[in-house]
């Protein structure tokens, strides 16, 4: 259930309960499965994420090319690599790596390389 939780969460749509029931070969009925989820919820207190970079790098509408997208989060998974990024916010340095894709992708500092 927590796959179903997580995927309702991240991708804002539902696995279906029969699919899920399948996937663990009917030995719980859909009745059961509904309830572990409402505990498993209720046990972390609906509390499932902290507002990580990606959720902050969604609420910019203006991604529409996956160019910008992609680098984005290249840009923005790159500061896990150095501790002293932990200290800034994640809105800042999301909206960091997004302004320096937009700038490069703007400036055609991007090659390709296929």
């Amino acid at each position: 259930m927590a796959l179903q939780i997580a995927y309702k969460y991240e991708c804002h749509r539902n696995i279906p309960a029969s699919y899920i029931r399948w996937l663990c070969k009917d030995i719980y009925s859909i009745e059961e499965l509904n309830d572990t989820e409402w505990v498993i919820l209720e046990a972390l207190e609906y509390r499932l994420k902290w507002p990580g970079q990606m959720s902050w790098l969604c609420q910019f509408e203006e991604i529409k090319d996956s160019d910008i997208l992609i680098l984005s989060q290249y840009l923005i998974e790159l500061t896990l690599l150095d501790e002293k990024f932990l200290e800034w916010p994640t809105s800042y340095v999301t909206a960091t790596g997004f302004c320096l894709a937009l700038h490069l992708h703007q400036n055609d500092c991007l090659y390709d390389i296929y």
